[in-house]
């Protein structure tokens, strides 16, 4: 875990969207805590690099490999990791996937696998989420920010 001058914990996140724009993927979290994107804390091995970061959670917890990884910009929120309180500084990324991927979870043979931290993926609307005040979806706390800041930058960014 890497820290920043100010002792947040450096991680990154992916928002993975439709070709239309129109839907995220959201993975539901092993440990209870809810809906989330593709995202992890920053490892020494990542030297200071948010998209290295990006990629290599994005790897690990959904299987894609994106070409390209958009910045769409930073986070800051106090969330638990493994049972602690932490304050998070989170770079959150863009990457677009076909509408058969988002439609059917596949393309060429490739699909969305559970795993130890993600117990179950979906591709959930966008406007459903941004409009969910009372978050009936359960989203993680990062990721409701991040959708907070995808909504004022753009989907489009």
């Amino acid at each position: 875990m890497v820290l920043d001058k100010g002792g947040k914990v450096l991680a990154a996140g992916v928002a993975v969207v439709s070709e239309d724009g129109m839907r995220v993927l959201l993975g539901k979290r092993t440990d209870g805590q809810g809906w989330c994107f593709p995202a992890g804390k920053m490892d020494k091995d990542d030297n200071m690099d948010f998209e290295v970061t990006a990629r290599r959670e994005l790897y690990e917890e959904a299987g894609l490999m994106p070409r390209v990884l958009k910045p769409v910009g930073f986070i800051e929120v106090k969330t638990l990791i493994h049972g602690a309180e932490c304050e998070v500084k989170s770079m959150i990324f863009k990457a677009r996937v076909s509408q058969d991927y988002a439609e059917y979870g596949y393309v060429s043979g490739l699909s969305l696998i559970p795993n130890a931290e993600i117990s179950e993926f979906r591709f959930v609307d966008i406007l459903c989420l941004l409009l969910d005040h009372a978050n009936s979806y359960g989203l993680y706390k990062p990721t409701i920010a991040a959708l907070n800041l995808l909504a004022v930058k753009g989907v489009n960014c």
